[in-house]
């Protein structure tokens, strides 16, 4: 197949107003259908648009909320319920494990770059219940979503 037929094909799938971008990064991270109800039941790491990551962790008070920014970043404002680890710390991946690999995690980071990393690292390490805020808090700003200050 040419690359411009698999152009074409990927075009032609997009739908729901999702990019072809979008699907191709939920599909990196093993989850090419998001469902509605944002089961933490599956194996797969999702990413999720700033409302999906609001409602889930709305919705779910069990998960935790990881912030994978700095310390400094993180007293500059975070996410309500947050936790901090710095997902550059050479303790990260010792403490991590230490919280359960059974727990459902939402992670996010300024950026969407740590966020990615940690969670393909955590799935990596077995983790089965990871979701990941697209674009971090650059996108959750965007929204007009408060953030906590400590």
């Amino acid at each position: 197949m040419s690359v411009f037929a698999a152009l074409l094909l990927l075009a032609a799938c997009k739908s729901d107003n999702k990019s072809s971008v979008d699907m191709l990064e939920r599909d990196k991270l093993g989850n090419s259908a998001l469902t509605e109800a944002f089961p933490a039941t599956t194996r797969d790491t999702f990413l999720l648009t700033a409302q999906e990551f609001d409602q889930l962790t709305t919705k779910d008070r069990n998960i935790a909320i990881i912030d994978l920014r700095t310390p400094e970043e993180f007293k500059k404002g975070h996410i309500w319920r947050a936790t901090n680890m710095n997902f550059r710390d050479a303790s990260f991946i010792p403490k991590f494990m230490e919280l359960g690999k059974d727990q459902a995690y939402a992670l996010y980071c300024s950026d969407g770059q740590r966020g990615n990393e940690a969670a393909l690292q955590l799935r990596g390490l077995g983790f089965t219940k990871i979701y990941h805020l697209k674009d971090g808090l650059l996108y959750w700003n965007e929204t007009g979503k408060a953030l906590q200050l400590k």
